[in-house]
C-alpha cells in the first residue's frame, strides 16, 4: 500500500520501566468559568448537530492539547479547554435538511472530519465554514484518523492527512471503505482483501508498523486484528469481544507508539504493539471490573500512557498503560451524570466536566472536576510504593527518524534509579520485523547524592530520509562548451522529435509516431544539458546526496529511457557479455506488463530482478541488449549519427541500496553527426542522381576530348 502515503518503516520507541506501578486516588473541585468562546452562532439556514449515541465521547485533538469536541446530546466545540460559555455546533441545512445526526468526528489537520447522516462533511475549525467530501459513494458511519504531531516533515504530515470512513458492523463482503489522503477531502474506494471473515469492527491506519489494519469479530464472539501491506505479514492473538460491535470504540492514544485502547461497555482491552497481542486491563486489588452492575461511561487516554476510566456507578480509576496494562481506583464521584466526559489537560491533571445548559440562549457552561493526579496519589489505600526512578530524560522524545539500508541510528537516555529500586530498563519496538536493534546499558558515574547514573543506548536500521535524493554529475555541459547559450535555452526554446525516432507508447516501435513532436524546453527543471560526442559510449554519474551533502558516486544498479519516447540509442554490452545467468529484463518486457505503458512505473526497486540471480528465468537469449546500467560495469549508451536533445529519467532499481525511491531528470545533447541529405520526391532524387552522373561524365570524358583536339 505504498501508494498510500504510508510512513515505510516508521518505528516508534517505548522504553518501559519494570517495577511498581504508581497511581493515585482523587481530589474534586466543580469550578465554573464565563470567557466566551468565538465559535459559530446559528443562522435561518442552520440546525444543531447531535450526537447519535447515548454515550458521551470527547474527541481530542492530539496536536492541540487545548481543542477537542464534545459529543453528547449535543455537540460543542472548544479551542481552550471547555473554559467558557459554548453553543452547539450548527449545521447548513443545505446539505442534510433539519436533521444533523453525527456517528463519529476526528481532527484531521486544521479542520474536523465528520460522519453526518451516513455521510462524509469537513468543518473548518479556523473559519467555521463546511465543505462535503467527495468521493463517498455509500453510507458510512465511522471516521478513522490518527494525527502525526511530532513536526511538519512530509511523512508525519502524510500520516495526519490519511483518514477512512467506513460502515460498522457488517460483514467484510459488503462492507465498503473510503480512503484519502488529503485530510478527507476526496476519497478513493477500495475493498478489504477477499479470504478475510467476520463482522467490521474497526478499520485503522497503523502508521509506526506501515499497515491498514481491520478489526473483525468472527461467529464465536472473538475478535481480531488483520493487516494489508506489501511489506510485512503480521498477525494478531484472538480475544474474546462478547458485546456488540455497536457499543465497541477503538482509541489510539496520541504519540505514536503502536498503542490501542479497546473498549466496550464491559470490557476494558490494551495492545502495546497495534493489536498484534491484546490483553486485560487488570485492577490493582479488584478482580471483578467494572462489577456486576456496572459498565464503562467514558475513557481519557494521553500520549505518555496514561488513563483514566469512569465507570457508570460512579468509580474512577486511573493507571498507566504499559506491557502489563493495570488502573487503581480512585475516590468515587459522587454527583456523575449522564453527560459527564472526561480529559487529562496540559498539566497531566484529569478534567471532569458536566455541561449545565441556560434554557435561554440554548449555550451551556462546563462545569469542571479538577482531579489533581499526584494528591490523589497520596491518599491510595494501601498506599503505593514510590516511583523507583529518580530521573530519566531523553533527547529522541516527539521527534521522527529515518535511517535507510545498511545505515544505523543511535538513540540514548539517561535514567537514575534509586538506590534500593530493583528495576532495569527495557527498550521494545512496535514491531521487531521492521529493524533490528541492539540495546546497550552501561554505567555513567554517580550523582551527588551517590546513586547511580545509567547511559541507554539503541541502535536502529529502518526507512527513506526525506532528504536523500540523487543528481547527475554536470562536469561538461552544451553552455560550458559553446554549443547553446544559457539565454537561449531560456527563453521558450524549443526542438522537434522526428517521427522516425520515437514511440508515443513507448514501446520502441518503429513508425509507431505519426507525427513529428515538438518539444519545450523547461530549463528550469533540466539546466544547460549534458554535451555527448556521437562517437564516444556514454554513461551519466549518479551522485547521492544527503540534504546539501555530497555521499558518493552511486555504485548500484540502475535502469533509464528517454521520456519522450525516443530509442535511436542502444547499449554496449549484450546480456551474454555483461556475465547474465539468467534471462535479464528488458525495458519491453516491463512495459507489456502494463495494461497502460508507463515508463515511470514500469520498472523500479520493487520489481527488479538482477540477471546474475542464478534463481531467476534461463538464459535463452544472451544475444540481447543489456539495458541495466551500473558506474565500472563496462555497459555504456552508444548513440546513432544524431544530432539533437534527449531528456533521460534515471532510476536506481538495486533494492539492496536504499529504500528510497531514487531517480533524476536530466537533459542530454548528442552532436558531432554528419547533417542527413533529405529529399523532398522521388523526381528530384533522379533529377540529382542524373545531375551528378552528367558530371561524372563531364569529368571523365572533358581531358579526353581536350587531347584528341589537333593544334592549332
Amino acid at each position: 500500500m505504498a501508494n498510500m502515503g504510508f510512513i515505510l518503516g516508521r518505528v516508534s520507541i517505548l522504553i518501559c520501566l519494570c517495577g511498581p506501578v504508581t497511581v493515585c486516588a482523587c481530589s474534586r473541585r466543580w469550578l465554573a468559568y464565563t470567557l466566551q468562546d468565538d465559535f459559530d452562532r446559528p443562522s435561518v439556514n442552520m440546525v444543531p448537530l447531535k450526537f447519535s449515541d447515548s454515550r458521551t465521547v470527547i474527541v481530542e485533538n492530539d496536536c492541540i492539547s487545548s481543542m477537542a469536541l464534545y459529543m453528547g446530546s449535543k455537540i460543542f466545540l472548544t479551542a481552550h479547554g471547555f473554559e467558557g460559555s459554548h453553543c452547539p455546533v450548527y449545521f447548513p441545512v443545505v446539505y442534510e435538511g433539519l436533521l444533523a445526526n453525527v456517528t463519529s468526528a476526528k481532527f484531521v489537520l486544521q479542520h474536523l472530519v465528520m460522519a453526518i447522516n451516513g455521510r462524509v462533511y469537513l468543518y473548518n475549525t479556523e473559519d467555521f465554514t463546511w465543505r462535503a467530501a467527495k468521493g463517498v459513494e455509500s453510507l458510512v458511519t465511522e471516521i478513522s484518523s490518527y494525527q502525526c504531531c511530532f513536526s511538519e516533515d512530509p511523512s508525519c504530515m502524510a500520516v495526519s492527512s490519511t483518514v477512512l470512513a467506513y460502515n460498522q458492523g457488517e460483514p467484510v463482503s459488503s462492507t465498503r471503505i473510503f480512503f484519502s489522503s488529503n485530510g478527507g477531502y476526496t476519497f478513493t474506494k477500495f475493498m478489504l482483501p477477499s479470504h478475510l471473515k467476520g463482522d467490521v469492527g474497526g478499520v485503522f491506519n497503523m502508521p509506526t508498523i506501515s499497515t491498514l489494519s481491520v478489526l473483525l469479530k468472527n461467529s464465536d464472539d472473538m475478535a481480531y486484528f488483520s493487516y494489508w501491506t506489501s511489506d510485512l505479514n503480521l498477525t494478531s492473538k484472538v480475544f474474546p469481544l462478547k458485546e456488540s460491535l455497536a457499543v465497541l470504540s477503538v482509541i489510539q492514544p496520541a504519540g505514536m507508539k503502536g498503542s490501542l485502547v479497546i473498549w466496550t461497555d464491559r470490557s476494558l482491552l490494551f495492545s502495546p504493539n497495534d493489536g498484534q497481542v491484546t490483553r486485560p486491563v487488570a485492577v490493582i486489588g479488584n478482580n471483578e471490573f467494572p462489577g456486576p452492575a456496572a459498565t464503562l461511561h467514558s475513557i481519557a487516554t494521553t500520549g505518555s500512557s496514561e488513563i483514566a476510566v469512569l465507570t457508570s456507578d460512579k468509580r474512577l480509576f486511573y493507571g498507566r498503560l504499559s506491557m502489563e496494562p493495570v488502573i487503581i481506583e480512585f475516590k468515587t464521584i459522587s454527583d456523575i451524570s449522564a453527560g459527564m466526559g472526561m480529559k487529562f489537560n496540559t498539566f497531566g491533571d484529569l478534567v471532569v466536566i458536566l455541561p449545565v445548559e441556560d434554557p435561554a440562549a440554548g449555550c451551556v457552561d462546563f462545569l469542571h472536576c479538577l482531579v489533581i493526579i499526584q494528591q490523589a496519589l497520596m491518599s491510595v489505600t494501601p498506599p503505593l510504593a514510590t516511583c523507583p526512578v529518580e530521573l530519566m530524560s531523553s533527547e529522541f522524545d516527539q521527534l521522527v527518524y529515518y535511517i535507510d539500508v545498511s545505515q544505523f541510528l543511535q538513540l540514548s537516555a539517561v535514567y537514575i534509579p534509586k538506590a534500593s529500586a530493583e528495576i532495569f530498563p527495557v527498550v521494545t519496538v512496535t514491531d521487531p520485523r521492521l529493524l533490528a536493534f541492539q540495546a546497550v546499558l552501561y554505567d555513567d558515574g554517580l550523582t551527588s547524592e551517590g546513586d547511580k547514573k545509567y547511559m541507554l543506548t539503541a541502535f536502529i536500521n529502518v526507512g527513506c530520509p526525506p532528504n536523500k535524493h540523487i543528481k547527475v554529475l554536470r562536469n561538461v555541459t552544451a553552455c560550458s562548451k559553446g554549443q547553446f547559450n544559457q539565454g537561449t535555452l531560456q527563453d521558450n526554446f524549443t526542438y522537434t522529435i522526428s517521427k522516425k525516432t520515437y514511440d508515443p507508447q513507448y514501446l520502441y516501435g518503429r513508425g509507431a509516431a505519426a507525427e513529428d513532436l515538438c518539444v519545450q524546453y523547461s530549463f528550469v527543471e533540466l539546466q544547460c544539458p549534458l554535451l555527448v560526442y556521437v562517437g564516444d559510449p556514454w554513461l551519466p554519474l549518479l551522485e547521492l546526496w544527503e540534504g546539501k551533502t555530497f555521499v558518493e558516486f552511486v555504485p548500484v544498479d540502475f535502469v533509464m529511457f528517454e521520456v519522450h519516447g525516443m530509442y535511436n540509442y542502444e547499449y554496449q554490452q549484450s546480456a551474454g557479455s555483461a556475465g547474465c545467468v539468467s534471462q535479464p529484463q528488458t525495458w519491453r518486457s516491463m512495459l507489456k506488463t502494463q495494461p497502460r505503458p508507463n515508463p515511470h512505473t514500469a520498472w523500479n526497486r520493487k520489481n527488479y530482478v538482477s540477471c546474475k540471480d542464478p534463481s531467476g528465468p534461463p538464459l535463452t537469449s544472451p544475444e540481447l541488449e543489456y539495458e541495466v546500467l551500473k558506474a565500472g560495469s563496462g555497459n555504456m549508451v552508444v548513440f546513432p549519427s544524431y544530432n539533437g536533445f534527449y531528456v533521460f529519467k534515471a532510476m536506481v532499481v538495486d533494492p539492496t541500496y536504499s529504500f528510497c525511491e531514487l531517480s533524476v531528470t536530466f537533459s542530454v545533447y548528442v552532436y558531432g553527426a554528419f547533417p542527413e541529405a533529405k529529399f523532398d520526391s522521388p523526381l528530384t532524387l533522379v533529377i540529382f542522381l542524373a545531375i551528378f552522373a552528367g558530371m561524372m561524365l563531364v569529368g571523365f570524358y572533358l581531358p579526353w576530348l581536350l587531347l584528341k583536339r589537333p593544334s592549332p
